[in-house]
């Protein structure tokens, strides 16, 4: 059975430590597509080495990258237009724009952006299956429930999204929600379930280690596989502590990792 080999990557969020930890990992393995779920920037602290780093990254490995909230609000800052269409916190404005003061490119311009993604059952987006720019989080059992009748409508099997910057799989059957461990053997597409996954975050988890996941994706089937990445998070924090940021938000983004 031919399966093709795919790296699900999300929310970096400008941590480039992590990201090239990741993306050496990648290039090493058989891997056919690397899927980069969005949310390259905010929060962290390097991001023009980020966009460096997956430009380079991307001219050698087949790349598909995929609109998220944050790279939204860069698209609509460096078009002039009011990025801030729903409410978020007060330090999160502030890393967003301290980090487009930085900004060496224009993000839009630099990679070839889409809002989704299907190759063969499975469909791929930032944060659900919902029309672009809905940003919901896949937290509850009435939304879980919601996004695996818009992925039956698509005619797909499985949804994989980031967004949380929780690891997290469900088996949808029915009218049932069931929160599985990290490991799937497989997932054959031949039956009435479908399988929705979140990819984590490779550069702010949130309650994890940060990881990526890969596939093997077969006419038949998908097999997942999650990979930790191990760095230095002490490094991130200091990076933190060293920018011109406020206090406050200094504090807030350095708590992700558990210290401050």
């Amino acid at each position: 059975m031919k399966y093709k080999e795919i790296a699900v990557i999300s929310d970096i969020h400008s941590n480039a430590m992590s990201l090239e930890i990741v993306l050496k990992e990648i290039l090493s393995k058989k891997i056919d597509l690397c899927i980069i779920l969005g949310d390259l920037l905010t929060y962290g602290t390097q991001p023009n080495e980020v966009i460096e780093l997956l430009f380079d990254f991307s001219n050698k490995i087949n790349c598909i990258f995929i609109k998220g909230n944050h790279d939204q609000f860069y698209f609509d800052i460096q078009k002039k237009i009011d990025p801030i269409k729903y409410n978020i916190a007060e330090f999160v404005k502030e890393s967003i724009f301290w980090t487009n003061d930085k900004l060496k490119y224009n993000l839009y311009e630099v990679f070839d952006w889409k809002d989704n993604f299907i190759l063969d059952k499975v469909y791929f987006a930032h944060a659900n299956p919902f029309e672009y720019g809905n940003w919901k989080y896949l937290n509850d059992e009435k939304d879980i429930l919601k996004a695996a009748g818009y992925l039956g409508k698509k005619g797909v099997k499985v949804g994989i999204f980031g967004h949380t910057h929780r690891n997290r799989k469900y088996i949808i059957e029915e009218n049932s929600v069931n929160c599985i461990s990290s490991v799937i053997n497989e997932f054959k597409f031949n039956d009435n379930r479908k399988l929705i996954l979140n990819a984590g975050s490779i550069g702010q988890p949130r309650g994890s280690s940060p990881n990526y996941t890969t596939l093997k994706i077969s006419n038949n089937s998908i097999i997942c596989e999650d990979r930790n990445v191990v760095f230095d998070n002490k490094a991130v924090v200091k990076q933190i502590y060293s920018a011109t940021l406020s206090i406050e938000t200094k504090n807030e983004l350095s708590s992700f990792w558990g210290i401050n």
